[in-house]
């Protein structure tokens, strides 16, 4: 009877210290987000973070916005990349469209669409599927163009065939 008892303790033991070394040290802490807590659609493309640590996420409702407890939705047409540069400035790739949102005085961002400054021909977009930044030059790319953005000017480079990742 001794023995049942003693193999009963050695068992239980096993399993609860089998729990605790489970949990490795320097493991990080992932925790998953349902889009009911974020309240914006379930399919998120792109992800980025400014210099205060704030993440943003290019949802297909638009751009999240998360500082660590609350979450807010800036409403755009499905954001598919982003990118933002050393002033804070948030460029980003849409569905027919790319530009960049800025925050007012505020504190609200503001989009502004760079579509407009295209020649007429030209705003037929597929796509912002990426978006690239070195030093002031931002590069927006769709399927078939590549839009050049620095110092309020848009330069396009064509190709025949495609852009792919």
């Amino acid at each position: 009877m001794c023995t049942i008892k003693r193999f009963r303790v050695i068992f239980l033991l096993f399993f609860v210290l089998k729990q605790v070394y489970s949990q490795d040290p320097g493991r990080p802490f992932i925790r998953n987000y349902p889009a009911s807590e974020y309240r914006a659609s379930q399919q998120n493309w792109a992800i980025a973070q400014d210099s205060r640590g704030i993440m943003y996420f290019g949802n297909n409702d638009g751009l999240l916005e998360y500082d660590g407890i609350s979450w807010r939705l800036i409403k755009l047409p499905g954001v598919r990349a982003m990118a933002i540069d050393k002033n804070g400035r948030i460029y980003t790739g849409l569905e027919n469209d790319f530009g960049y949102l800025e925050p007012s005085r505020n504190g609200t961002y503001v989009y502004h669409s760079l579509k407009e400054r295209l020649h007429e021909s030209d705003r037929d977009l597929t796509t912002a599927f990426r978006v690239f930044i070195i030093d002031d030059l931002i590069t927006f790319q769709t399927n078939d163009k590549l839009f050049l953005y620095q110092k309020d000017t848009i330069k396009i480079l064509r190709t025949s065939y495609s852009y792919h990742l």
